[in-house]
């Protein structure tokens, strides 16, 4: 887009969508109409903001990326409850208002691998604006130069002055960093300090309890080797709130509980699903065949386990339908289980008349229809229609998993 000077924030129509974006400021916009927001990465081409129209409270002061500034002097963010010694130890700065003491800017410093500070992001304090100074390329994380690699864990958070909200709340002891660019930007962030993240036994992720900083953290997560990240679920919007809000106890408990990242379909051998398994291993319920089927039972461990699928194959046309119906039928008298059947092949008409050939123990198929006895057909259909346990699919020849699954609800039902 080339050098554009900031002159004011808008609301993000992204994040608006999402329920986000309350105050309407997310949307960083540009003199030359376009806009960027720093939350969730919308971007808003060029000319497509026309900068008249936003409200007057929106705009901000011009300005553009500069050279490096680090000024003002150390001491405490009293608002957010972050001591002088945790500042400190971040080597961030703070400008304030020679007449009213306020506090008007932060200055976050970043490394680079030498170790000199080559970058700056600035806060704006009154209107929550950030702009850059110097450079944050080759830089690390924030925070990044202030621990040593290695070690038990490292908490990554979205933004700066949430690193120090968990540092201080941890007392300083811990690692603490926190992104560069914010959520957007986080895979981005990860990959250029990942060697130094993967000396750590564990890097738990604490980024913020919104859309973007939950779509964020799962988008990192896999970026680390298998076992190495674990993310943290806050009940407020983040770190630096549960330290404002005086939850500290709250946050270590959270902190402690976070969730270790596995791909779908790995489970550590540490977990206890795989003991249970274990343990629970050949106690599944076992539905016997009808013991008219003779040994299969005992070919079959006992007959079919309950929640497993058993396929039952053969050629054309040699009795497959007859002989899942016949099982129907067995399972019918020999257990009190509603039943639920789909058979892709037939109507309704046929089910029936293939389940009353069996309750009869006469092939109704064969009989010619003039012939047929329907006052004695009646009496086996009775017999399974006061028990309302058989249920079957009326697909009409457009079978759905709603159909499937009704039919599997009802038959399950008490």
């Amino acid at each position: 887009m080339g050098e554009s000077t900031f002159i004011g924030k808008a609301p993000c129509p992204s994040c608006r969508e999402s329920g986000e974006d309350k105050s309407g400021d997310n949307l960083a916009v540009y003199d030359d109409g376009h806009g960027y927001c720093f939350k969730c990465g919308h971007v808003v081409s060029g000319g497509s903001i026309d900068p008249s129209t936003l409200p007057t409270e929106n705009l901000g002061s011009s300005h553009k990326t500069r050279g490096l500034e680090m000024v003002g002097v150390s001491g405490p963010i009293s608002d957010r409850k972050i001591s002088q010694r945790i500042v400190e130890k971040y080597g961030v700065t703070l400008e304030h208002d020679r007449e009213t003491g306020q506090t008007l800017k932060h200055h976050y410093p970043y490394h680079e691998q030498g170790g000199d500070v080559v970058g700056t992001k600035v806060r704006n304090c009154p209107s929550k604006e950030f702009y850059t100074t110097g450079t944050l390329e080759g830089t690390g994380l924030f925070g990044q130069n202030v621990w040593s690699k290695g070690g038990k864990f490292v908490t990554v958070t979205e933004g700066e002055i949430d690193a120090m909200a968990v540092a201080e709340m941890f007392d300083g002891k811990y690692p603490v960093v926190s992104l560069k660019r914010g959520a957007a930007a986080a895979s981005k962030d990860i990959k250029e300090s990942l060697e130094w993240l993967e000396t750590f036994e564990k890097v738990v992720i604490c980024f913020d309890n919104d859309a973007a900083g939950k779509k964020a953290s799962q988008e990192v997560m896999s970026i680390f080797s298998p076992g190495k990240a674990k993310v943290v679920s806050l009940p407020l919007k983040d770190a630096g709130e549960m330290l404002q809000r005086g939850k500290v106890q709250q946050f270590v408990k959270s902190w402690w509980g976070a969730e270790e990242y596995k791909p779908a379909g790995v489970i550590s051998l540490s977990d206890e699903t795989c003991w249970d398994a274990f343990v629970n291993r050949g106690k599944a319920e076992i539905i016997p065949f009808p013991s008219s089927f003779g040994t299969l039972n005992k070919m079959m461990n006992g007959g079919m386990g309950a929640g497993e699928v058993t396929v039952i194959g053969a050629l054309t046309s040699v009795g497959k339908t007859t002989f899942v119906t016949n099982l129907l039928y067995g399972m019918y008298k020999e257990t009190n289980r509603r039943i639920g059947a789909v058979f892709l092949e037939s109507s309704i008409g046929e089910t029936t008349e293939n389940v009353v050939s069996v309750v009869g123990g006469v092939n109704i198929k064969q009989i010619p229809e003039e012939e047929r006895d329907y006052s004695g057909y009646r009496k086996f259909y009775e017999e399974v229609k006061e028990s309302d346990r058989i249920h079957i699919d009326d697909h009409m020849d457009h079978l759905t998993l709603t159909t499937c699954s009704l039919v599997c609800a009802t038959s399950s039902r008490d």
